[in-house]
């Protein structure tokens, strides 16, 4: 079932929750409500309860962006709800700028993922959480260690400003169980309190994924990532042959310099599967010409990647 409304009331989610309870062999729900100026905890309440009823659901896709009124309370119903789907296999939360959200809506989503064990792919948008903090993070990581059949993982905290390393060293320690994973999807732009330290932490767990095949990483505006922490990506890249997509975001993170670009460059060579590959490093001003030009040189010997996609000083 798909159901789209976009900046209108949701008078009729109500029954629309009602009706759902007897659709007893539905297998899969996409609601999408984005900016809807009158949803509150109430519908989400009432989409939680439907969901108790919906026992063979494998896919479950929920789109509740910048649906102000909805708090923690609306939100832990729904994650209870998501508990009795013990057949679920995709799951899509959708709820960026929704800012009266805090770390207990994670620790509620973390406590369902435990109870998932079927799941194999989980895409999350929590952009411009400004309640969320490490400690909300490590409890997800924690629930996320036991999902060992997920192929997929897209996670989006961008503009969470509390994030430290911490997270990333949770999310690092999480990738160590999570050997099937093929694509993984990374967004923490403009959380400025990440350092080396922990891009340091994410490769050592990337190394375990041996499955991976596509990756993003998206650091935009982490002002305190230097050519350190990209040598550790560079240093995991070289490992992975396998990889058929990369896609990078380090644009404004002003203390990379040509070094990093070198060492990709070097990296880059050792992919033969290479298929598509997206960098960003605009605004980085300490890059000038001599790792713009590696990276380029690397390029031209990976024939495999048809356009590649550069964003680079110039």
């Amino acid at each position: 079932m798909d159901f789209r409304s976009r900046g209108m009331k949701c008078k009729g989610l109500k029954k629309l929750c009602k009706g759902l309870k007897n659709s007893f062999s539905l297998q899969t729900i996409n609601l999408k409500f984005p900016w809807c100026i009158d949803l509150s905890n109430t519908e989400l309440c009432d989409i939680g309860d439907c969901f108790k009823t919906l026992l063979f659901l494998k896919k479950v896709s929920l789109d509740f962006s910048g649906c102000g009124k909805v708090t923690d309370v609306g939100f832990k119903r729904i994650c209870q709800g998501l508990k009795a789907l013990k057949f679920l296999e995709n799951l899509s939360l959708q709820f960026p700028s929704c800012d009266k959200l805090s770390r207990v809506a994670l620790y509620e989503l973390g406590n369902s993922l435990e109870m998932l064990g079927s799941l194999k792919s989980v895409n999350l948008n929590f952009e411009s959480w400004s309640k969320i903090n490490d400690a909300g993070v490590e409890i997800f990581n924690r629930s996320l260690k036991n999902s060992t059949s997920l192929q997929h993982l897209h996670l989006n905290l961008n503009r969470s400003f509390g994030i430290t390393d911490v997270s990333l060293v949770g999310i690092g320690d999480c990738l160590k169980n999570l050997s099937l994973l093929q694509d993984i999807k990374l967004y923490f732009n403009r959380c400025s309190k990440i350092t080396d330290d922990g891009l340091q932490s994410l490769a050592q767990g990337l190394k375990n994924a041996s499955s991976l095949q596509n990756i993003a990483l998206h650091f935009h505006n982490c002002s305190e990532i230097t050519d350190a922490g990209i040598h550790e990506i560079s240093d995991w890249i070289k490992e992975f042959g396998s990889l058929k997509s990369i896609n990078f975001d380090f644009s404004r993170c002003g203390k990379i310099s040509d070094v990093s670009l070198e060492d990709l460059g070097g990296s880059l060579k050792m992919l033969k599967s290479l298929e598509r590959i997206m960098m960003n490093f605009y605004f980085c001003d300490l890059i000038i010409k001599s790792g713009v030009d590696s990276l380029n040189e690397a390029l031209k010997e990976l024939t495999s990647v048809k356009t590649p996609t550069l964003y680079l000083p110039k």
